[in-house]
């Protein structure tokens, strides 16, 4: 029979960090895709204006 699973404070604590770490990666990520998208469109405004 397997022992249940007691989580401790420490444990809470733990998995907590690791959320809020990984939320914050995923927020740095959109971010990041975001600025290379904007710098994409600015390029291509330049150019557009260059041709006109």
């Amino acid at each position: 029979m397997p022992k249940p699973v007691v989580e401790t404070d420490q444990t809470k604590k733990e998995q907590q960090k690791r959320l809020s770490s990984r939320e914050t990666r995923d927020v740095l990520e959109d971010i990041s895709t975001k600025t290379k998208r904007g710098l994409r469109l600015k390029d291509l405004n330049e150019k557009v204006a260059v041709l006109l």
